[in-house]
């Protein structure tokens, strides 16, 4: 975003030049996207377990269930900014609990015992 190639770019004369360049090189920028790694770090490796080949349903919830809590440690358990985050996260993790495939999971199971 400094060097010469960048600003002598073809792009330069493009109308979103000079907003990415402002995003780019500013400092509060940068720390505002660290905020955001930082705060959904722990549900992205949730995720990112969830999407892989070892994913398993019952290796779901005890990782996510220490995300959480990583997030409550990190924005403050109790906040306004914490309890929205939670209720997002709450509402989504009831979805998958009632509605998707662990509802299969647990009917599967149900039916071998």
């Amino acid at each position: 975003m400094v060097s010469d190639e960048w600003r002598n770019s073809a792009w330069n004369n493009e109308p979103g030049f000079k907003y990415v360049d402002s995003c780019m090189t500013s400092s509060q920028w940068w720390d505002d996207v660290k905020v955001v790694l930082d705060t959904i770090g722990p549900l992205y490796s949730v995720l990112r377990y969830v999407d892989g080949d070892e994913g398993t349903v019952a290796g779901i919830m005890p990782r996510l269930l220490s995300a959480i809590r990583e997030m409550e440690v990190y924005l403050g358990e109790g906040t306004h900014r914490c309890n929205r985050y939670m209720r997002v996260i709450k509402e989504r993790v009831q979805y998958l609990y009632d509605d998707t495939f662990i509802v299969a999971g647990k009917e599967k199971q149900f039916i071998h015992v």
